[in-house]
């Protein structure tokens, strides 16, 4: 397999890597209403569903039609209310209850399911991440291994990191030893390039073009930036302006998405550092 190679294959594999950890659940909308999308990529549909959409501990619940959109501002086939945010009410009252909370060990960045907390720091990769400024009291969640979604305390401001560690992912081991063994040096610019552009191909295939695109220079380096209008990203059913920013250092490709945040460029600079 010549260098070339290498870099297809590498370039489709770290694709096929970022598709598994960006498939976050999340609600989604067209022309035709909201939906609520699975991780698997999978949507409710004849049916009620339980959903913490804006990670706040707190389900309420929705009803799905038969093509799975959300139904609002009626009474469904079974004759229960949902109000205009399509949320199960009873008397005018909307019905919830509380998600169940599992453990993360945030010194070593590793989850066993879903938390809403607060803490000081943690650490995701070579990733430290700061607790402060609006932050500093933020629910930290983490639904799989290697990313977190971090809310600040008001819930107008959220902001998603994903890690995928290449020099450990059994889908990319037999291509790395290939590399190593023809002494490819895994930090030249091209090969964090090469990265870096199976990342960006592989967001905009899943969230659409971007509005605008830039290379970011940060205290922890230059990051690809993409930056979305209100359009593809929500928080509580409502678009949000979206910042996405890529970066690749120690065979570790690192994705952060900050959504309704009025500086996204401030957590960046503030609150992210390399250990």
């Amino acid at each position: 397999m010549n260098i070339k190679n290498i870099r297809l294959a590498l370039s489709s594999l770290v694709f096929s890597a970022f598709i598994s950890m960006s498939a976050f659940a999340a609600w989604q909308q067209n022309d035709q209403g909201y939906w609520w999308q699975n991780p698997d990529g999978s949507y409710p549909a004849n049916s009620w569903q339980w959903i913490d959409g804006n990670n706040d501990g707190i389900s309420e619940c929705y009803y799905f039609n038969a093509d799975g959109y959300m139904a609002a501002d009626t009474v469904t086939e079974d004759g229960n209310t949902v109000n205009a945010d399509g949320a199960w009410v009873e008397n005018g009252i909307v019905v919830t209850k509380s998600t169940e909370n599992y453990t993360v060990n945030k010194s070593e960045a590793t989850a066993s399911g879903n938390e809403n907390t607060q803490s000081s720091s943690f650490k995701l990769g070579d990733l430290n991440v700061y607790m402060i400024n609006e932050f500093t009291n933020a629910k930290v969640t983490s639904n799989l291994p290697g990313s977190y979604i971090i809310k600040s305390e008001d819930g107008n401001c959220s902001v998603g990191i994903m890690m995928v560690d290449t020099s450990v992912s059994e889908s990319l081991h037999e291509l790395v030893m290939q590399m190593e063994d023809l002494g490819v040096d895994f930090n030249t610019p091209e090969i964090k390039e090469t990265f870096i552009n199976s990342i960006d191909t592989s967001f905009v295939k899943l969230y659409g073009n971007e509005d605008s695109r830039d290379d970011s220079e940060f205290k922890t380096g230059t990051w690809r930036h993409l930056h979305y209008n209100e359009k593809q990203f929500y928080i509580s059913n409502k678009p949000v302006p979206t910042d996405v920013y890529f970066y690749f250092h120690n065979m570790k490709s690192y994705t952060v998405i900050i959504s309704g945040c009025e500086d996204a460029s401030q957590f960046m600079n503030n609150n992210i550092s390399w250990q």
